[in-house]
């Protein structure tokens, strides 16, 4: 299973928020955490409960961290199949 890394809730809280996430915000308590999305919400979502501000950062962090495991799959996959087929063909491609 893919799960996402802080920083990716850092990433993605800019995408939400007028000031990302702070690299400690996994220490908070939950009401410093609810009034820091309060406060620092962009425009469209500053009269938003934060528990949907943090639902819209929970699900762009999920996503581009499966956008960067697929990436990297493929990237490893293709990297195999250059190599496999330079070894067949006894020449670099």
């Amino acid at each position: 299973m893919i799960n996402p890394i802080k920083q990716d809730y850092i990433w993605a809280s800019s995408h939400f928020l007028t000031e990302q996430l702070p690299p400690d915000y996994d220490m908070w308590e939950e009401e410093k955490l609810d009034k820091f999305l309060t406060d620092n919400a962009w425009e469209f979502f500053e009269y938003c409960d934060p528990n949907f501000i943090w639902e819209q950062i929970d699900s762009l962090a999920w996503s581009v961290r499966k956008y960067i495991q697929e990436e990297h799959r493929t990237n490893e996959f293709k990297k195999n199949v250059i190599k496999y087929m330079e070894k067949k063909r006894g020449v670099r491609l």
